[in-house]
C-alpha cells in the first residue's frame, strides 16, 4: 500500500482538492506533517526519538496513538494559522484535556469515527 500511495502524483492530488474545496467554498490550509507525531500538542515537548505506535510526552505524560496526536497538532496548526477558523472551531488548549479526547481515540480505535477504505479487491 505504502508503494501505491509512493507512486501517487503529489502535486496533481494536491491541484484536485485544491480545485474540488474552491468549487465547494472551503478553504485549503497546507500544513508542514514534519515531526507532528512527536510532539505533544498539550505542552509542545518534542521526543527526538522514535515512539512507536502510542506517542507518551516525557514531560507531562500525555499518550495517545501517534498518527492521531500528528493530526491533532495539524489541528492546532491549522488553527493556528487561520483566525476566522479558530474562532469558528472555537478550539482551546484545554480541549486536549484526556476526558475530552479519550472518548474520540476510543470511537476511532472501534472504527466508528473512520470511513472503511477500499482494499482494492472488489
Amino acid at each position: 500500500m505504502n508503494r501505491r500511495l509512493s507512486s501517487w502524483p503529489r502535486r496533481e492530488i494536491h491541484r484536485q482538492i485544491e480545485y474540488k474545496a474552491a468549487l465547494a467554498g472551503v478553504p485549503v490550509i497546507k500544513v508542514n506533517p514534519a515531526w507532528t507525531s512527536k510532539t505533544c500538542p498539550v505542552c509542545g515537548a518534542r521526543r527526538r526519538d522514535r515512539v512507536g505506535k502510542v506517542f507518551v510526552c516525557l514531560m507531562c505524560d500525555w499518550e495517545m496513538d501517534r498518527q492521531i496526536n500528528a493530526g491533532m497538532n495539524i489541528l492546532k496548526t491549522a488553527l493556528a494559522s487561520n483566525e476566522a477558523l479558530a474562532r469558528a472551531v472555537r478550539f482551546q488548549p484545554g480541549a486536549l484535556r484526556h476526558d475530552v479526547v479519550s472518548p474520540l481515540y476510543d470511537l476511532f480505535r472501534r472504527g466508528m469515527g473512520a470511513r472503511e477504505e477500499p482494499s482494492g479487491v472488489e
